[in-house]
């Protein structure tokens, strides 16, 4: 057995030992651990939910447009078309 694995047991036993002692009562041991498996928990759900959800379905679509767009050459018109609009939106709304 490597040393990393050896770490990884202690570590999970001194984890369990510290959850089953509030069964004692509540104490500071416990407290730490967990807050340690509250913050592991919520962690591991924003990677997975990063890897699942942000990226395949907002990331990569997004980046792929814009990638695209600026291939074709149109991202300068379109940029300029926006602009103007704004413009002209913001001129109508001061009264110009």
């Amino acid at each position: 057995m490597d040393w990393s694995m050896t770490v990884g047991n202690v570590l999970a036993v001194f984890l369990t030992l510290a959850i089953f002692s509030f069964l004692y009562r509540d104490n500071p041991i416990y407290k730490t651990a967990e807050h340690f498996f509250v913050g592991l928990a919520a962690g591991y759900f924003i990677v997975i939910q990063y890897h699942t959800v942000f990226l395949p379905n907002l990331w990569q679509p997004l980046t792929h447009d814009v990638a695209a767009l600026f291939r074709s050459g149109q991202a300068a018109q379109q940029l300029a078309g926006s602009l103007a609009l704004m413009q002209l939106g913001a001129a109508a709304q001061h009264g110009l």
